[in-house]
């Protein structure tokens, strides 16, 4: 119960950071006076509480977010980043998805899309069916925007992920009569 104390510092915060009260830490950021807000991140990245600092970010004033991103990448902490990806400031969105991608974690960059700026959603689309990630379309397909679902469909039945399609069909909008007698077939 850190209300109950004053003049908190850096040691004190770092002392319960390895204590695990990373929580009390975080929740109470502003009870502590001379605190360097880099070295409490460092702290909760080296400590593991990756997804703590993510989720709270606005509460560490003046950190470099793209530093911090890249961070928890390179930590394989890529959901923190794309779960709280609004809460990053100044981030290339094209450049996090892309390392997402690259990482294999297509499901984060789907399941998060509507969280990413300025992506085009056609071209991801298509890399997630490129790349046999059929499920990861179909199943977020909802938050993808400005596609064509007959043209989606219809790549997803060529490449013989017709069940996508099928199992989805409630995502689908407009699918013309062509489609569903592909998918009645």
């Amino acid at each position: 119960n850190l209300d109950k104390f004053e003049w908190l510092d850096q040691k004190t915060a770092e002392i319960l950071i390895k204590a695990s009260y990373w929580r009390a830490v975080v929740n109470n950021l502003n009870k502590f006076k001379r605190i360097d807000y880099n070295e409490i991140a460092n702290s909760l990245i080296k400590t593991r509480y990756w997804r703590s600092l993510a989720e709270n970010l606005d509460k560490f004033k003046g950190l470099d977010h793209k530093v911090i991103a890249n961070k928890l990448i390179n930590t394989e902490e890529w959901e923190s980043v794309a779960n709280n990806l609004d809460k990053f400031e100044w981030l290339d969105h094209n450049e996090i998805a892309n390392k997402l991608i690259k990482a294999g974690k297509w499901e984060s960059v789907a399941e998060n899309l509507d969280k990413f700026e300025w992506l085009d959603h056609n071209e991801i689309a298509n890399k997630l069916i490129k790349a046999g990630r059929w499920e990861s379309l179909a199943n977020n397909l909802d938050k993808f925007e400005w596609l064509d679902h007959n043209q989606i469909a219809n790549k997803l039945i060529e490449t013989e992920y017709w069940r996508a399609v099928a199992e989805n069909l409630d995502k689908f909008e407009w699918l013309d009569q062509k489609t569903a007698e592909i998918l009645i077939k």
